[in-house]
């Protein structure tokens, strides 16, 4: 009997170590089970508070919902005096802005976002200093325009600097925006390379229908080194899809597709030294233009290849676009 006993006791203490094994493997330290709680999805009233919040790197994942404009504020002040001003220092590594997703669909409205370029504070003059290294939106739905005029007055005294502005499976949607003469959908202009580089990879922008409103609009491109449009679609734009203006860098139209246009699918102008344009595997239609691109005032050092595109279902041929 005494040895029937010590073989039950031992039988229930294995069962219960096992027990207490298979307990700890899902987590269990031994106080309830709980383990701590993922951090929450952003909420719309959370948002600028964690964007004021950022030092150096951060990835904000936003909650489904309406969220208003994003604005990056000025930083603080950093002690030290940029004629006889305090400056104010604002500089941030890689900053992502990532909408939610369900069944494929973004679930996540952002009205827009803006760099705040306000030189007073506290009703006192300051210097400004912001950069941003990378500034990347994902998986977000847009639904008022995105404007960045960013113009100083020299490359040395540009108080923003952006060196990579990306878009990646975003939707520009100006849809329910008021009529007003040249809102573009985005719009773009630095004199002095405020920002360096831009991409728009696997999104869209649509429904621009003010006058004269192009899709993408660098009004005053200089100083920018890359633009990118990569299997990006825009279309039902009151003027141009894409325009460009002052531009010296290497701009890529790839697998891309424009359409119902009320002018050019593409009007790039005034392209300067050393300019590298690349417009490929494009599907252009219904532009309503008889060139459905064109290429103006281009200096003569600029490389420029144009292949495997498309005009309403049929290949492109010289006689649709126009480089002068």
């Amino acid at each position: 009997m005494r040895k029937l006993f010590l073989f039950l006791l031992s039988f229930v203490l294995c069962f219960s170590l096992v027990a207490c094994t298979n307990n700890n493997d899902d987590g269990d330290s031994g106080d309830g089970g709980n383990q701590p709680s993922p951090n929450a999805l952003i909420t719309p009233i959370q948002l600028q508070e964690k964007i004021d919040a950022i030092t150096a790197s951060e990835t904000l994942k936003l909650d489904s919902g309406k969220f208003d404009v994003l604005t990056f504020n000025t930083g603080v002040d950093n002690g030290q005096v940029v004629n006889g001003k305090p400056l104010y220092v604002r500089e941030l590594d890689t900053v992502v802005v990532e909408g939610k997703v369900e069944e494929q669909s973004k679930t996540t409205f952002l009205k827009s976002f803006k760099i705040s370029t306000l030189t007073t504070v506290n009703e006192q003059s300051i210097a400004l200093k912001t950069t941003i290294k990378t500034l990347k939106f994902k998986d977000v739905n847009f639904t008022e325009n995105i404007q960045l005029v960013l113009n100083f007055s020299s490359l040395e005294n540009r108080n923003v600097y952006i060196e990579n502005l990306v878009f990646e499976n975003v939707s520009i949607n100006n849809v329910d925006m008021a009529d007003v003469t040249g809102r573009h959908g985005v719009s773009i202009e630095t004199n002095c390379g405020a920002v360096k580089n831009v991409s728009f990879i696997n999104s869209q922008i649509i429904n621009v229908n003010s006058k004269n409103a192009s899709g993408l609009h660098f009004n005053n491109a200089v100083g920018i080194e890359k633009i990118t449009l990569q299997n990006t679609k825009i279309a039902g734009i009151n003027y141009n899809a894409v325009q460009v203006n002052k531009f010296g860098g290497e701009l890529t139209i790839d697998n891309c597709i424009t359409s119902f246009t009320g002018s050019r699918a593409l009007r790039i102008d005034d392209i300067r030294e050393g300019a590298k344009i690349t417009i490929t595997n494009n599907r252009f239609e219904a532009a309503s233009s008889d060139e459905v691109f064109k290429i103006s005032n281009v200096h003569n050092s600029t490389i420029i290849t144009i292949s495997n595109n498309t005009l309403n279902g049929a290949d492109l041929t010289y006689d649709d676009y126009v480089i002068a």
